[in-house]
């Protein structure tokens, strides 16, 4: 085993991959890559995006999607041998730390395992125990000792409510891990100040940013490309992508939103093609009622790959979305990114709010903290012709000002840059140790 392991969220279904996910896991390969540091460290995933079917066929585009380097897939047994246990452990980006993510884990593992024959000596309750010995380290918890170095970056609580804290063991573990971690960044302001109470440390700042945007733009588009002149569409347009809606947000107002934002601009629409390798992870939002949106582009019968994606985003004016990952991605790219929420979904659970009794929006979470709640657009803001209009003269107006590209994300361009050379610095130092 290499002397640091880092842990990276699951980024896939088994049958699709999620692109925005696998620009999180990117930024560790580069940062391991451009220190050297590829004999010291390993990268870990529970399970792969892809698994062939009963014909041992994989998808098509499979071999289109994101290349990422020497990931290492270990069906949850990185930890097991007591015997052989690194020097740190690295937990990197995502929700691996809250309590329902534990739940929904293994929710998804039962579907995997299904098909894959993991696991079949295990019921619920051990495969719960199994999620949290990965993910909380939860056994050594139990005995009260750490045999290695923990750090976390870019690690969000954001889905844990009221009642997860009630929870005395979860929140002791929760506690105890955190305390005895070495470096400890979430990517947004709620689990910033959540990790203040459980390490009870009040004068040192938690707060990073999503692991994503630690990506040089260079690097996001050094991914291999096909090139297809069908992108060219995208130069200097808007790209239009929904996949993370819920019934709540009227489709006919945001067609109003969106066609009124176009023919403000003077520019085309274009569907940005996000979920393409999703495999069902990500839907299609606009469906039918794509039909209404005007001067609207879509791709067609089109050979790509997620670097072809990501530069086509780097040449729109700019973009509209629902999508968490997809603005993350713009900012890394700086682009200016129009984001839609829903204060009300009609669901019980989704990725973005976790639970609507305890409602917290991921995305409105990163706009609000970052003076980016011009471009934060909440689905009852379109319901009415007066505030829907105020909102596009807004943004049309803010998009016409010419410095508008160097203070929009400066704030999290440095923070960015800085936590960079951070981990860095902290890889390189438990390398050697």
């Amino acid at each position: 085993m290499k002397k640091i392991v880092v842990s990276c969220a699951p980024a896939g279904t088994g049958s699709g991959s999620n692109l925005g996910m696998n620009t999180v896991d990117f930024a560790i390969e580069n940062i391991i890559k451009e220190n050297k540091l590829e004999d010291f460290v390993s990268v870990n995933r529970p399970w792969k995006s892809y698994f062939p079917n009963a014909k041992n066929e994989y998808p098509a585009h499979m071999e289109r999607d994101f290349e990422l380097g020497d990931i290492h897939y270990n069906n949850f047994n990185l930890l097991d041998d007591e015997n052989e246990l690194p020097k740190a452990v690295l937990y990197w980006g995502d929700f691996q730390h809250g309590l329902d993510y534990q739940v929904q884990t293994v929710n998804r593992i039962k579907k995997i395992a299904a098909k894959k024959g993991w696991f079949k000596d295990l019921n619920n309750a051990q495969l719960l125990e199994k999620s949290k010995d990965y993910f909380l380290l939860n056994k050594f918890f139990k005995k009260d000792e750490l045999p290695f170095d923990v750090a976390m970056y870019g690690v969000t609580l954001f889905q844990n409510g009221l009642k997860d804290y009630l929870n005395e063991e979860y929140f002791e573990n929760l506690k105890w891990l955190y305390k005895n971690s070495i470096f400890s960044k979430s990517r947004e302001s709620y689990s910033a100040n959540t990790i203040s109470l459980l390490k009870n440390n009040y004068q040192d700042s938690f707060l990073g940013v999503d692991c994503a945007l630690l990506n040089t733009k260079e690097e996001l588009l050094s991914l291999t490309q096909k090139e297809p002149k069908e992108f060219d569409c995208f130069n200097d347009n808007i790209g239009v992508f929904f996949g993370r809606s819920t019934k709540s947000l009227s489709k006919i107002k945001l067609l109003k939103f969106i066609n009124g934002i176009a023919k403000k601009s003077g520019k085309d629409l274009v569907r940005l093609p996000w979920n393409y390798f999703s495999g069902g992870l990500l839907g299609d939002n606009l469906g039918i009622y794509s039909k209404g949106l005007r001067n609207y582009y879509s791709l067609k019968g089109v050979e790509f790959t997620a670097g072809d994606i990501l530069k086509g985003m780097s040449n729109l004016s700019f973009i509209i979305t629902d999508t968490y990952h997809v603005a993350i991605n713009a900012i890394a790219l700086n682009i200016p990114v129009v984001c839609i929420y829903e204060p009300s979904p009609l669901i019980k659970r989704d990725a973005n709010m976790g639970y609507r009794t305890a409602w917290r929006d991921k995305r409105a979470l990163l706009f609000q903290t970052n003076n980016m709640s011009d471009f934060l657009i909440s689905s009852e803001d379109l319901k009415n012709n007066e505030i829907r209009n105020e909102k596009i003269d807004n943004i049309i107006k803010l998009m016409n000002n010419n410095r508008l590209s160097k203070v929009l994300y400066a704030n999290l361009h440095s923070i960015a840059k800085n936590d960079r050379k951070t981990i860095s610095e902290l890889l390189i130092k438990l390398s050697k140790d």
